[in-house]
């Protein structure tokens, strides 16, 4: 995995089982100036180096003492590591990498190939500040308004 730069540039962790694209990198580079930051990669603690928790990976956030955390993970962790580090009173924000499904020709410096043969392509980084899941009732007549149930960082929230 890259390290660009001196290790008294901005520390950013790397939570995914893929090493970064070359068009990752060189955002990083835009976002946080060439040369100078670091990539630490997060490696957990199950097999192929998953994370058995979010505090884990708030562990490895604090003894690398990250600035940025990149999190290539499922929703529902994001939304538990969201909760944790607001509970412990842990700044380290956490980043997102955007990703576009295209139908166009492969580049490998910023496209990859996701599960099921989805071409993918990053666009840019994103900060995460909060998960929310929306639903409704499933219902044989779609046009009366639901009742809408909210999802908030793995609270449920009940609207009418």
């Amino acid at each position: 995995m890259k390290q660009n730069g001196n290790t008294n540039g901005v520390r950013i962790g790397w939570a995914s089982r893929h090493i970064p694209l070359p068009a990752q990198q060189a955002e990083l580079d835009r976002l946080f100036g060439k040369g100078n930051w670091e990539l630490i990669p997060l490696v957990g603690s199950l097999p192929h180096g998953g994370f058995k928790d979010a505090d884990e990976v708030i562990d490895l956030i604090r003894r690398n003492r990250l600035d940025y955390c990149v999190v290539i993970l499922p929703m529902w962790f994001i939304s538990k590591l969201l909760e944790r580090l607001k509970a412990l009173k842990i700044e380290c924000p956490l980043l997102w990498a955007r990703m576009e499904q295209v139908n166009d020709e492969f580049r490998p410096e910023s496209d990859a190939i996701a599960p099921g043969g989805r071409h993918m392509r990053f666009r840019e980084f994103r900060r995460i500040i909060k998960l929310e899941l929306v639903t409704a009732p499933v219902t044989a007549s779609g046009n009366r308004p639901p009742e809408v149930e909210k999802i908030k960082n793995g609270r449920k929230d009940e609207e009418k």
